[in-house]
């Protein structure tokens, strides 16, 4: 018969781990930090409790939480792995929760108190549900197959990044998010559901927006919309707080490369484009008053995409 106290003895001196109380079911308890990561573990052949400290068990084989200790007061650390669900992880993280690079696919058993920032970046979640309605630091969702966001936590205290998803439409984003909207490279053809103020930066590059509308009303940071379908800005009416507006390689870049709020202003005074349209003596007006040149080569651009009215 194993002799379990002996066994998680044995783990512990082999590995390192200090300020460990061993239980007589085997359990072992730590008053500290448990750093198990990158030493080629295809199973934990122990059971932890209580740890109070960090655990660290990233980049090794672990395909579950089995043997995961029952709650960890500081961060916990499980990246890269082969995990495939949530059962037998810990309940209660004091800290931050990273579990980025797995093969995870739904949220069953996903712990319900997490207390810092939570990665889950490239796993294999197809939707949200059973997540806890709070995450009081930062959400990272980059690189799932996700397609709305709905099921996601009511509120976010800190950034929610969900870039290189498969997002149609933002269902289901947060009624409260404390920080940055980081959502490019998706398949969004609206803004709609975005709050009004933002509080960090809003990213949403790389997607298929054809209309400012439901833009915020300010936002903290910057704004970045480069590479979408915008081809117009009238009612272009966001207050950007501390940093700047990048919008390249949109279809009203065709009009005026060098879109800055200034700008804005000049080109809807101008009244040079209409529904995919453009009007010749508008815009030489708004070049005019852009103290720029109208080449034959800005021409075909705009031809090749507007059309006259």
């Amino acid at each position: 018969m194993i002799d379990k106290k002996q066994e998680a003895l044995d783990f512990c001196e082999e590995h390192g781990i200090l300020g460990y109380t061993i239980h007589d079911d085997g359990t072992i308890d730590v008053d500290g930090d448990v750093d198990l990561s990158s030493r080629g573990l295809e199973a934990l052949i122990v059971k932890f409790g209580v740890v109070h400290g960090e655990f660290n068990i990233g980049y090794n084989k672990l395909t579950t939480f089995y043997g995961f200790p029952t709650s960890v007061t500081r961060s916990l650390y499980c990246e890269s792995n082969q995990i495939r669900y949530f059962k037998h992880c810990p309940s209660i993280i004091g800290g931050s929760f990273l579990v980025s690079d797995n093969k995870i696919s739904n949220f069953d058993d996903f712990p319900q108190v997490i207390g810092g920032d939570v990665y889950l970046g490239r796993n294999n979640f197809t939707k949200l549900d059973n997540m806890p309605e709070i995450i009081n630091g930062s959400l990272f969702l980059s690189q799932n197959y996700l397609t709305t966001l709905e099921g996601c936590p009511k509120k976010i205290g800190k950034e929610l990044t969900a870039d290189h998803c498969q997002l149609t439409n933002l269902k289901g984003l947060p009624d409260e998010i404390g920080g940055s909207i980081i959502i490019y490279q998706n398949q969004l053809t609206s803004l709609e559901g975005l709050p009004e103020v933002v509080n960090g930066t809003l990213n949403f590059a790389h997607n298929r927006i054809t209309s400012i509308e439901h833009l915020p009303k300010e936002v903290r940071d910057n704004l970045i919309m480069d590479n979408n379908n915008i081809s117009e800005l009238y009612g272009f009416e966001t207050k950007i707080i501390e940093g700047s507006l990048k919008m390249m390689k949109n279809p009203v870049n065709l009009i005026c490369k060098d879109i800055t709020l200034e700008s804005i202003k000049i080109l809807n005074m101008s009244k040079c484009i209409e529904n995919k349209g453009y009007k010749m003596k508008n815009l030489k007006w708004f070049y005019s008053l852009m103290d720029m040149e109208l080449t034959d080569d800005i021409m075909d651009d705009i031809q090749g995409f507007y059309t006259v009215i």
